[in-house]
């Protein structure tokens, strides 16, 4: 408790003396109208009060919104509120894991990442909610479902969770040889388990401490019984030999944004950044130490002197690496629409280590138009995408990414639009990849 207090105070200290300005925590009267909605960790910010105000000293979280969909079923927007939608509502940064946590990395999404997702959201009392996400298709289902609660007493949020996941996975779907099941099936991994959470921001850093249990399994179907550990080569897929692993992580997840708009940035800084620590428990007594890193810089150009909005050049660059075991299914999965376009999810590399580099530019606005009464602002873009595993799928436990023949390395470029609409944004990309793989995507939210 005493590291958790100095390492945030810490952080506050030096971001006063660099001149960071506040961006989080507001004072809400009873009188003003309904909190806007949003998509981030904000929606859990406590409303700060001054003493003067001793009636009005609750803490509380305002759940999010960030769909076109909204219920109030007792008219009361402190109690009662219940919200429904499609999309994602739960924090931009968390040390949890589920289906809809955004990781550090791209790489780290070992599931298809095209997947219809909705959620159900309801809210116990001015500083509680509860909240049910999930989403699936053909190849992927998953469901988190979790508690969070401001106390009066503290700065931060406190959640818990608990999840399931099955899909496909990339890691082992993927590669010049078509490898499956002993019964000539393709894989999918299971994982289900929960966890718990303390986040707090500080100026515009956002800070998550976490730990967290999985039983991570691998079968043949969406619906199966059926637990495999090895491949119909004889190479190995989990850790133990049961075909069952084990999984508890102590994790560590930040985020520090100073851009100009939380959706579609045009200007500003994104940084994540993650340190995960495995704990050798129970089946697989897995133990590694994972380190990842995320930075976008979002550079306005203004080249075009009679356009409303400015053209914008986006860098991205985006590191991990594993010390200690590397379970095959957790293997940095390079290549696919949030990786190196060009190639199918998985297809360039599953390796202990990677980099990964963008650079994107985003015209002005080109022209609007109106769609059941949504006004749409559509934007072009162009992009290279490049990633190196570092020769490190070697050294992942059964080699999955060599004996499947996957590169190690790629790039990919391409054009596309960007439909920046009032409930989302579309992207709309062609691409290719060095080896001759061409993509075509349709996707919602923004990559960075």
């Amino acid at each position: 408790m005493f590291f958790k207090k100095a390492l945030f105070l810490y952080i506050y200290l030096v971001l006063n003396l660099i001149g960071t300005a506040p961006s989080w925590g507001q004072t809400r009267d009873e009188n003003e109208p309904e909190t806007p909605s949003c998509t981030t960790a904000d929606c859990l910010k406590p409303t700060e009060v001054t003493p003067e105000q001793p009636t009005n000293n609750r803490r509380e979280i305002i759940l999010p919104n960030p769909t076109q969909f909204r219920l109030s079923v007792f008219g009361n927007q402190k109690k009662g509120d219940f919200t429904f939608g499609f999309g994602r509502t739960l924090p931009n940064n968390s040390a949890l894991k589920g289906s809809s946590r955004i990781p550090v990395v791209s790489t780290l999404q070992n599931y298809p990442s095209i997947s219809p997702q909705g959620f159900v959201g309801y809210r116990l009392a001015e500083n509680q909610r509860i909240v049910l996400e999930g989403g699936g298709n053909t190849k992927f289902l998953g469901g988190d479902l979790s508690y969070s609660i401001a106390p009066i007493d503290s700065q931060g949020i406190y959640s818990i969770n608990i999840q399931s996941q099955r899909g496909r996975s990339t890691v082992f779907g993927e590669g010049e040889n078509n490898i499956r099941l002993p019964n000539d099936d393709k894989t999918w991994v299971y994982r289900y388990g929960g966890g718990v959470e303390y986040a707090q921001l500080i100026n515009n850093i956002n800070l998550a401490v976490g730990i967290n249990y999985e039983r991570i399994s691998l079968r043949d179907g969406m619906f199966s019984n059926q637990v495999f550990s090895r491949d119909q080569f004889g190479n190995q897929m989990t850790v133990s030999d049961q075909g069952q692993d084990d999984l508890v992580t102590l994790t560590l997840a930040g985020l520090y944004s100073i851009v100009n708009n939380e959706s579609y940035p045009t200007s500003g800084t994104r940084i994540r950044v993650g340190v995960e620590q495995a704990l050798p428990i129970g089946q697989g007594s897995i133990a590694y130490t994972q380190l990842a890193g995320n930075i976008s810089q979002f550079i306005p150009l203004n080249l075009f002197d009679n356009s409303e909005s400015s053209d914008t050049l986006v860098l991205n660059m985006q590191a991990g690496t594993y010390i200690g075991d590397v379970p095959p299914y957790d293997a940095f999965s390079m290549g696919g629409s949030d990786s190196i376009r060009g190639y199918s999810e998985g297809q360039v590399s599953s390796g202990r280590t990677f980099i990964q580099g963008t650079v994107e530019y985003r015209s002005p606005s080109l022209f609007s138009f109106s769609i059941f009464e949504q006004t749409v602002d559509t934007r072009g873009i162009i992009f290279v995408d490049y990633g190196t595993d570092l020769g490190s799928q070697y050294s992942v436990i059964s080699q999955p990414g060599i004996v499947r023949d996957k590169p190690g390395w790629g790039v990919g470029y391409g054009f596309g639009l960007h439909l920046d609409t009032t409930i989302g944004l579309f992207r709309v990309e062609s691409s290719w990849g060095n080896r001759g793989d061409y993509s075509f995507v349709v996707l919602v939210g923004d990559r960075f």
